[in-house]
């Protein structure tokens, strides 16, 4: 099994994003209703994986609810941080232009938000799409005891995703995720749960509904 990285190791991927001229900015949804901490404290979690991070409210939020529970918790936040054809599958772009070269990425969002957060020693960015990341973390023998699901919203992505992530749930973990209120993810959450033989419930969000299926 490959040894966790130390916060110090994690500290060093954000060296310099905050002279990057970057603005703050941590739009998100759902990135700070109560079930997140529910199952913080019911878990005590060592590890986090979060599937779908944007900019990174949710995996903040996470981190420094972690931090003041005094529990020294690392939080794999797992994205492909591309542009709007990555992020919104099924969309059109708005152009047939690519982005110049250096124009500013969500992945460096991310980075400045998570940094100026004060929480780059606690979160480790895993660029890449959603089943890569579960293979990777499979491969480093991760075991997360949360696991958080929030990339893509249409059956079949999300369903895969719940899957290739379950391995990596340790015994006893808990996964959730957001937009149960959206039909592809409430189709897929449905469908997994019969699959696993496990129940879920519905928790009421600021913007639709999550949901939690029970532990594994």
């Amino acid at each position: 099994m490959i040894p966790r990285p130390t916060g110090e190791e994690i500290r060093s991927i954000y060296v310099g994003i905050e002279e990057s001229g970057i603005a703050p900015d941590l739009q998100g949804w759902n990135s700070n209703g109560p079930i997140f901490a529910e199952v913080i404290e019911r878990i005590k979690p060592a590890a986090i994986v979060e599937v779908g991070s944007w900019k990174g409210a949710s995996a903040i939020h996470m981190a420094k609810l972690t931090r003041d529970a005094g529990l020294d918790a690392v939080i794999y936040a797992v994205d492909c941080w591309l542009p709007p054809i990555g992020v919104w599958l099924g969309e059109v772009p708005r152009t047939q232009i690519p982005d110049r070269w250096d124009a500013q990425t969500l992945y460096e969002q991310f980075l400045f938000n998570v940094k100026q957060a004060g929480c780059d020693s606690r979160i480790i960015p895993i660029r890449a799409l959603t089943q890569c990341g579960a293979w990777l973390l499979r491969a480093w023998e991760v075991q997360a005891d949360l696991i958080y699901i929030d990339a893509s919203h249409d059956e079949p992505s999300v369903f895969a995703d719940l899957e290739s992530y379950w391995p990596v749930l340790r015994p006893g973990g808990i996964m959730f995720g957001d937009d149960f209120s959206k039909e592809g993810v409430a189709k897929a959450v449905r469908s997994f749960s019969l699959k696993m033989g496990r129940a879920f419930r519905e928790v009421p969000a600021q913007e639709g509904t999550q949901w939690v299926l029970d532990d594994k």
